[in-house]
């Protein structure tokens, strides 16, 4: 919007009849509502249409310069590579495009909802000002409660449940007196799209941390994380400095430096799952199984035996058998390992104890 505002070639490129660098020509939320008209087939549609057109286009720049009759050519004029069944390497990896949200703790979550049910409250009571008094909503107390809690160094578990306790009981007071104010048919027009997409959203967070402060655990299904956007769920990545992520996850292959979206969801999933499914786009689009197919998984196998190798060899009397957690992450490994046809070396791959041996 900016730019717009302040480059006189873009206005001149937009069909404006003049210039002007004060007002700007729409408001910046309108590029939301057209963002919000491409789901998530069209953005994959649209990134296959430009991922192909350049994969096309590097390809008529190899061929252009190329004689009739090529090297490698067979007498039927079909080139050796066009002959073979697979062709090219296929590169599996997930990532998390995360989402804006600040980290989602539950007393956070409690405090923000109770914030907004409050400023709600004050909507409805637009027409009653002067005539009688405001239901009593604590705002202050509750303020102080969560502050007590959030200015903590250090947060005791029976802490945070007892601010929670009190968060909750906030939370249902204000969903009453809301429920209260909606008894008259009126009111409901006072509200905003958003503030009633809010109380809806409140509504399904106070009974998912409810049940899970009545049953002490910190699960539970289409879990929300945040009130402004719903939709997104955690993704556990277990990426050192970051377990958890808050986003869409999206598996991706890459094929010659370029990426194809091969699914992408809100909720968690496997991509191993989605092995076949993506061999097959591949051949859909290139015309052949690949070559080699690889998903990134070394790294993490890696990083359990460079543990194993660390501890095993820091003290004396250390055996494999010294490390529980390690050994059972690399067998949990081991079992999930997806068959590669070929490595990036070119050596034909082990099993995890025939390419580590023993530690030394």
């Amino acid at each position: 919007m900016n730019q717009i505002v302040e480059n006189p070639y873009l206005q001149y490129f937009l069909g404006f009849d003049r210039y002007d660098d004060r007002t700007p020509p729409f408001d910046a939320s309108l590029m939301v509502s057209f963002r919000k008209r491409l789901n998530s087939d069209i953005l994959i549609e649209i990134n296959e249409l430009i991922a192909q057109a350049a994969l096309d286009e590097e390809q008529f720049k190899k061929t252009k310069d190329k004689n009739d009759h090529p090297k490698g050519t067979k007498g039927d004029g079909q080139s050796e590579d066009e002959t073979k069944a697979h062709q090219g390497q296929l590169i599996l990896d997930a990532t998390c495009a995360p989402g804006d949200i600040h980290y989602p703790t539950d007393v956070r979550l409690l405090n923000e909802a109770r914030e907004k049910l409050e400023e709600i409250i004050d909507t409805l009571h637009e027409p009653d000002l002067g005539i009688c008094t405001k239901p009593r909503t604590y705002r202050k107390e509750a303020r102080k409660n969560y502050l007590s809690l959030e200015k903590q160094r250090k947060k005791h578990r029976k802490a945070i449940r007892k601010v929670i306790r009190k968060q909750l009981g906030y939370v249902l007071r204000d969903l009453k007196i809301i429920d209260r104010y909606l008894e008259n048919p009126q009111r409901p027009l006072l509200l905003s799209r958003r503030q009633r997409e809010n109380i809806q959203t409140i509504k399904a967070l106070y009974e998912q941390q409810q049940m899970m402060y009545q049953t002490k655990t910190h699960k539970v299904e289409n879990r929300i994380v945040s009130i402004s956007q719903p939709h997104l769920r955690p993704i556990v990545r277990g990426k050192a400095g970051a377990d958890v992520e808050f986003g869409c996850k999206v598996l991706t292959s890459v094929v010659n430096g370029y990426s194809f979206v091969e699914r992408m969801s809100f909720n968690n999933f496997n991509e191993g799952s989605f092995l076949i499914e993506s061999v097959e786009n591949y051949k859909e689009r290139f015309g052949s199984y690949p070559e080699a197919v690889m998903q990134i998984r070394f790294s993490e196998l890696a990083t359990i035996w460079l543990g194993l190798r660390k501890t095993a060899s820091g003290s004396v009397g250390q055996s494999w058998d010294d490390q529980p957690s390690l050994l059972r992450r690399l067998k949990r490994y081991k079992r999930s390992w997806i068959p590669v046809f070929e490595t990036q070396s070119k050596v034909p791959m082990a099993t995890p104890r025939e390419n580590m041996g023993s530690p030394a």
